[in-house]
């Protein structure tokens, strides 16, 4: 089912790039591009900004985004003004070739979403098809792709993560010792706190405006930054867990 989807995309996008051509569609594109950029470019530091840090988690990406897209916009109503009337045909071929690989990425996305949400609803069991076909266009396409490679690499991983069951997650997290986050007092006051308990219930349940609520939490904030924490998460690589998690997979099936 996963490789019919992929066909259609492909098909759709493909023609729509043969349409529109390659200056035209990357010129479409281009605010989610410099968005994206900007995000991974300073949102790090554009955090630390203490007038922006105080309002939540969301609020300074999204700044930093819809920054990158009104200048994006702001480009693209100026590069159509530029283009040539007529298209030509490599032009078209172009925008063919690019709207197909776009579609693969759309599609290696869709798989991680449906495999994550068929394991949250399924108790771990996964989409199979959507998870084979995210890991083959992963392996063959993304990755080597230069920094979209390691982002990908990255969303493999926790796409591992989430779909291992909760006992080989649970065993995992024992294994790296991750017990020792309780003894961070910025836990334990996020852990004792039974409205951050409800609202985290009503996130996972699909609410919106819990997930607000959550992100600008003045407790959930004081955890972010605590220095503790940090130190603690920053302890294990994302490599170090998953390869914990595939171990604890191993002991719980009886394999050497």
């Amino acid at each position: 089912m996963a490789v019919v989807v992929l066909l259609i995309v492909a098909a759709a996008f493909g023609a729509y790039g043969y349409y529109r051509g390659a200056s035209r569609f990357l010129l479409s594109l281009l605010p989610l591009i410099l968005a994206s950029f900007l995000l991974w470019l300073v949102g790090s530091p554009f955090y630390r900004i203490d007038a922006l840090r105080g309002v939540g988690l969301v609020w300074p990406p999204a700044v930093l985004v819809t920054l990158g897209a009104v200048i994006g916009g702001v480009l693209l109503v100026v590069g159509r003004k530029k283009l040539p009337s007529k298209i030509h045909r490599a032009d078209r071929v172009g925008g063919c070739v690019l709207g197909v690989l776009l579609s693969v990425a759309v599609v290696w996305l869709g798989c991680v979403y449906v495999t994550v949400w068929s394991a949250t609803r399924d108790g771990n069991k996964g989409d199979g098809s959507a998870a084979r076909l995210a890991q083959v266009i992963d392996s063959v396409f993304l990755r080597w792709i230069p920094v979209v490679g390691s982002g990908s690499s990255a969303v493999m991983d926790l796409l591992e993560i989430s779909t291992a069951d909760d006992e080989v997650r649970q065993r995992a997290l024992q294994d790296l010792d991750f017990d020792r986050l309780l003894d961070v007092p910025q836990v334990r006051i996020v852990l004792d706190a039974p409205e951050i308990r409800e609202e985290v219930e009503a996130a996972a349940g699909g609410s919106i405006p819990a997930m607000w609520r959550l992100q600008k939490n003045p407790k959930i904030l004081e955890l972010v930054e605590s220095e503790e924490f940090r130190e603690a998460i920053d302890s294990y690589s994302l490599d170090e867990i998953v390869e914990a998690v595939r171990k604890s997979k191993q002991e719980a099936a009886g394999e050497p």
